[in-house]
């Protein structure tokens, strides 16, 4: 499981250019401080950023909706123009809005989607804070 500090660091290692890439989902909310640890690290980049750094890695995928993604690290996937509306930096590491993860969430619908947005809901209801 990765916390707050093992993806701050694994992503300060990765030293990516801060405006092409964002964190996404689980490892985003680990970083606001909304969960505790999260399986792995998902991160969106743009297309340029993909097309010139994430071919040359093994594990690419292209999704059922043409979205590119690729292996990093064995547990880091990089996703190609992950539709984002706002990066917020935070701890000095770009992330995608609690607003983006929460639309990203309900399209997916799973139960971990459904908990992770109540989890969000909560969150912003205590802290009534503008990342919210």
């Amino acid at each position: 499981m990765l916390n707050r500090q093992k993806i701050l660091h694994i992503v300060q290692q990765l030293d990516f250019p801060r405006e092409h890439v964002w964190l996404l989902t689980g490892a985003a909310l680990v970083v606001y401080g909304i969960k505790d640890h999260t399986r792995d690290i998902d991160i969106g980049c743009t297309h340029e950023f993909f097309e010139t750094h994430c071919l040359t890695y093994p594990g690419q995928k292209t999704w059922a909706d043409g979205m590119r993604s690729c292996e990093i690290l064995p547990y880091v996937e990089m996703f190609e123009a992950w539709a984002v509306q706002r990066v917020v930096l935070t701890h000095g590491i770009p992330l995608a809005s609690l607003e983006d993860i929460i639309r990203h969430k309900r399209q997916l619908g799973r139960p971990k989607d459904i908990r992770d947005i109540a989890l969000i809901k909560a969150h912003c209801s205590i802290e009534q804070s503008t990342q919210c």
